[in-house]
């Protein structure tokens, strides 16, 4: 860590924006980095070879910043290497990952690295909104998430904006990535977290997060339907090759990672295999321990839903979890 005069260490935090054609959002979010009250150490901007004015605007800011450096892929890597490669080029002790086209609140960083006293990563709430970041729509977390290895294994949910992480977590993530690298980021990168010393949750508001209305994961998630319409859907995953293959390498990719508990190993082993059977198996050890996947409401429902979450993550992986 650097030291101010007084002798008191500074926190050296590596702020890591990735950027690609970012150049209308870009200032207001590069001017919120800057005003932190905990200044970062440096800012590492990570382009995919933008065909916009993103690199002429981030030349600015680092003629003004020496903090402020460029890097630029070419040829481009895509959305989830270009974080995982730009987290190596982190210096500092501790790593942010920062979208390009939302706005940090000025406590962000000094309250996320206080919270990194208790955990190797601690993540925040974030206010939503879509055009004018004054008039925010909502809050994105609930006030008591899980963050269980378990529940973040079936059920990823915590996005890499909101994230502070010590460097160290790197070392296991990178090996990850060396041998799967299409691992959804910021999912491997909580799940590293939840199992090298556990997660710490500060429920405050500290990102407007910019809600695109063409994003995938824009309004409340999978579209409005019947719960047994949910539950088909689940089953008829199950026939399709690909999504099989997709949920057995993510779960051999991870597979290295120091579960604690051995109801996670065994979820992990099983999934690993794929096959109905298997995944079947996979959902009695859920429904055993519904308790980490569904803290609240009637156990009979909490069970029966905890049962079909290894189905439902069939379903899904392909499309938010690995690709």
């Amino acid at each position: 860590m650097a030291e101010k005069p007084t002798g008191t260490p500074i926190p050296r935090v590596s702020v890591v924006v990735c950027t690609y054609n970012g150049a209308r959002f870009l200032r207001p979010q590069l001017d919120s980095l800057l005003a932190q009250r905990l200044p970062p150490y440096e800012i590492i901007i990570s382009d995919d070879d933008s065909t916009d004015d993103t690199a002429a605007i981030v030349r600015e800011y680092a003629a003004r910043d020496a903090r402020v450096k460029l890097h630029i892929n070419r040829p481009a890597l895509g959305f989830n290497l270009n974080f995982s490669k730009a987290f190596q080029l982190a210096e500092g002790d501790y790593v942010a990952s920062c979208d390009q086209d939302d706005i940090w609140h000025p406590d962000k960083l000094s309250h996320l690295v206080e919270a990194l006293k208790h955990a190797p990563l601690a993540f925040h709430n974030s206010a939503l909104f879509t055009e004018n970041p004054a008039q925010p729509s909502g809050l994105k977390n609930p006030h008591n998430p899980v963050t269980n290895e378990l529940f973040l294994l079936l059920k990823p949910y915590i996005p890499g904006h909101e994230c502070v992480f010590r460097r160290e977590l790197l070392r296991d993530y990178a090996d990850i990535v060396a041998a799967e690298p299409h691992i959804s980021y910021d999912t491997l990168l909580c799940l590293t977290g939840a199992t090298h010393g556990g997660i710490t949750y500060v429920d405050e508001a500290l990102v407007s997060w910019r809600r695109h209305r063409t994003a995938t994961s824009y309004g409340s998630g999978r579209a409005a339907g019947s719960a047994w319409q949910g539950l088909l859907s689940a089953f008829q995953a199950l026939r399709s090759t690909q999504k099989i293959n997709t949920t057995r390498r993510y779960f051999r990719a991870v597979a290295s990672l120091p579960f604690r508990l051995t109801a996670t190993r065994r979820v992990v082993r099983l999934m690993s295999k794929g096959g109905t059977y298997n995944i079947m198996c996979a959902g009695w050890i859920c429904a055993r321990h519904y308790r980490l996947l569904f803290p609240t409401g009637p156990a009979w429902r909490r069970r029966i839903t905890a049962f079909f979450t290894p189905f439902y993550f069939v379903r899904d992986s392909s499309a938010f979890v690995i690709k």
